[in-house]
């Protein structure tokens, strides 16, 4: 059995985070009787500068890539047709908008404290992706620490604190380490790094083949 360490570099409300995830998923899934994957969560604010009510996703995106309207709904069928493929499911009739993310950054750390920070991501990506979950609410991120029993009281301690723990400005620095070109992006074992998503087949062969 192969031992991996993988640090795998997100930002909550990119798109392509949840698909490549669900891709490597898939893969260790595969690989179930030749390797054994430890999955550390690390924090990548692509938008850090954004205001609380954020950006409609479809102005952002015109304006980012200079789309016009039929540009940016091909790019829209093709995300959710890769999507679909991986298992993924995005409503856009609720998730509208791009948020800054800081606090969801702070939630999944603060459930690593116990071990949860697998399961807390995937309840970020089901609310924010199929419910429209606004990252920036307290109140909201508290249900889903709710839904995992986590201490309520240090929940909302970590989420309003003045200032970010070292631990999690540490995470923040090491995926700077992995990444300056957005994500996802990801590490295997403190050496391998893979930027962009990739369909399962290739995370299968990487994983079988990499030498720890």
């Amino acid at each position: 059995m192969k031992n991996l360490k993988i640090e795998y570099v997100h930002d909550i409300d990119c798109s392509w985070c949840p698909i490549n995830y669900a891709n490597l998923k898939t893969a260790i899934k595969a690989l179930n009787d030749e390797v054994s994957v430890e999955i550390e969560f690390l924090p990548y604010e692509v938008k850090p500068n954004f205001k609380v009510e954020g950006e409609k996703i479809s102005t952002h995106l015109m304006k980012l890539n200079g789309w016009n309207e039929q540009q940016h709904a091909e790019y829209r069928e093709s995300l959710l047709r890769t999507a679909a493929q991986a298992g993924v499911k995005i409503d856009f009739s609720k998730r509208t908008h791009y948020y800054n993310t800081s606090l969801g950054h702070r939630l999944v750390h603060f459930a690593s404290l116990s071990n949860k920070q697998a399961a807390m991501n995937e309840l970020l990506i089901e609310g924010y992706f199929e419910k429209g979950l606004n990252p920036t609410k307290v109140d909201q991120l508290l249900e889903l620490a709710a839904r995992l029993d986590l201490d309520l009281g240090e929940a909302k301690q970590a989420l309003t604190a003045q200032f970010q723990e070292p631990a999690l400005v540490e995470k923040y620095q090491r995926a700077r380490q992995i990444t300056t070109r957005g994500v996802p992006a990801l590490r295997i074992n403190g050496k391998q790094v893979v930027i962009g998503t990739r369909p399962p087949e290739y995370f299968i062969d990487l994983l079988r083949n990499i030498e720890t």
